[in-house]
């Protein structure tokens, strides 16, 4: 939703020319395309966050591209189903 806040004010404040728009409404889109940048950068960091530091282990396995069958059946158990399933589960060597 912030991506494509950020988008379309982003092209209305980039071609004025094109849309037109009145003063009310550039300020508009610039505060609105402000706000969801803050709020997408936000967000990411939270993300990277929680995906690095707060979960244990997550690091680890981003790093070396492995993941015990513990850690990828309480975090990702859809995907571990399936490739458990269909017999595509490799073990690290």
């Amino acid at each position: 939703m912030f991506g494509l806040v950020i988008s379309a004010s982003g092209m209305l404040l980039l071609f004025p020319n094109l849309f037109e728009p009145s003063r009310t409404l550039s300020l508009i889109a610039l505060v609105l395309h402000s706000v969801s940048a803050i709020v997408i950068t936000a967000f990411s960091i939270v993300h990277i966050f929680m995906a690095t530091i707060m979960s244990e282990g997550g690091m680890e396995c981003m790093v070396s591209g492995y993941c015990d069958e513990t850690w990828a059946s309480q975090h990702h158990n859809l995907w571990f189903d399936e490739i458990k399933a269909n017999g595509t589960l490799k073990y690290k060597e």
